[in-house]
Formats: C-alpha cells, sequence, structure tokens
C-alpha cells in the first residue's frame, strides 16, 4: 500500500476556501479513482495554515492515474492560489496502519 503525503502552508484566512474544495470535490474525485483507499487532510494544532494530506493507494500506479489525470489538474489549479508554494509530493509505503480501511488496504 502506497500513502502519497503533501504539506502545504495556506494563505491567511482562505483554509476555508480549501477545506470546502477538499470536502465538496476533491474527495467525490478521489473515490471514483480504481486502487483509491482513503483520504486524510489535518492541520497542525498550532499553525492551522499548515496542511497536511495524505492519500492512500493500493498501488503506485493507481496513484500516479489519479494525479495525470485532467480533472486532478482541473482540481490543483483551482486550488493552488490558496497556497503559498508549489506542492510537492512525497511517497512512502504503508509498513503498519491501526485504521482498518488501510490495514487491510480496501478500495473505496
Amino acid at each position: 500500500m502506497l500513502a502519497r503525503v503533501v504539506e502545504v502552508t495556506i494563505k491567511g484566512g482562505k483554509k476555508h476556501d480549501v477545506i470546502n474544495i477538499v470536502l465538496n470535490e476533491l474527495v467525490s474525485l478521489l473515490e471514483k479513482q480504481p486502487g483509491f483507499v482513503a483520504h486524510e487532510t489535518m492541520s497542525r494544532q498550532n499553525d492551522p495554515n499548515y496542511v497536511l494530506a495524505t492519500t492512500y493507494w493500493l498501488t503506485q500506479e493507481d496513484a500516479e492515474r489519479c494525479y495525470s489525470s485532467s480533472a486532478y489538474t482541473n482540481l490543483l489549479n483551482k486550488l493552488m492560489p490558496f497556497f503559498h508554494s508549489d506542492i510537492r509530493p512525497v511517497l512512502y509505503q504503508v509498513e503498519v496502519s491501526t485504521s482498518q480501511k488501510i490495514a487491510f488496504g480496501k478500495a473505496a
């Protein structure tokens, strides 16, 4: 199982806009993708404009297919004006998870 992690700093006062796009558009897009398992977005407790987003995939190929799609590119272009810098995803191999969906590698 693969985890794709993105860290971003959101421009002041724009976190609500970003979360709305994630909830109303990104999650819907991800859930339609083959191999998608789960998504988490969280903000730093002492810096709410610093956000960490993690998606979980059955394979790296599944993730690459989604993130190279025109639908994702269009959504990313919509989000980028809210970020202080470009996103730089980092990929991790999931070794242990207590989340049932992630632990068993179940697709959404």
